[in-house]
């Protein structure tokens, strides 16, 4: 991933000894949501998703989005919100926000969803001992353009 470099490309520097254990989820322009180990090697990559960000679930669900409206007419207007399971199934979708008619293309509804969302049971977004958001069901507020 990335680009070619004679630095380091996994992790630099890992002492287990102060350093919480877990995963990283992010977004790699094409690779989708990718996530990584402690020690920087991939685990999984969900390529349909679009995250701004790609949050992850208790479980393994994730959330993220499944395309961007073409900037010309909305700049980071995400088409949708989804969760899809580990092996990238889509199990919730939202986007029914707006009804949205660019030039060229056919009118569509959208999230029209603008770089965060939250899921009930946790208000921060990131693991927060205590804050589970919910996997099944559950109120999820997004921000949206107007």
């Amino acid at each position: 991933m990335g680009h070619p470099s004679v630095y380091p490309t996994s992790a630099t520097l890992y002492d287990p000894q102060r350093a919480w254990s877990g995963y990283t989820l992010f977004q790699a322009t094409e690779h989708g949501a990718v996530l990584v180990d402690m020690n920087g090697h991939v685990v999984r990559e969900w390529p349909e998703l679009h995250g701004f960000p790609n949050k992850i679930l208790p479980g393994g669900a994730i959330l993220g989005h499944s395309g961007e409206r073409d900037p010309r007419y909305g700049m980071q207007d995400m088409l949708d919100l989804i969760q899809v399971d580990w092996e990238g199934n889509v199990t919730w979708k939202f986007d029914h926000y707006e009804q949205v008619s660019d030039p060229g293309n056919e009118t569509r509804w959208m999230a029209r969803a603008h770089h965060d969302y939250q899921r009930a049971g946790n208000p921060v977004g990131y693991y927060a001992p205590g804050l589970e958001p919910q996997v099944d069901g559950g109120n999820t507020l997004i921000l949206a353009h107007t």
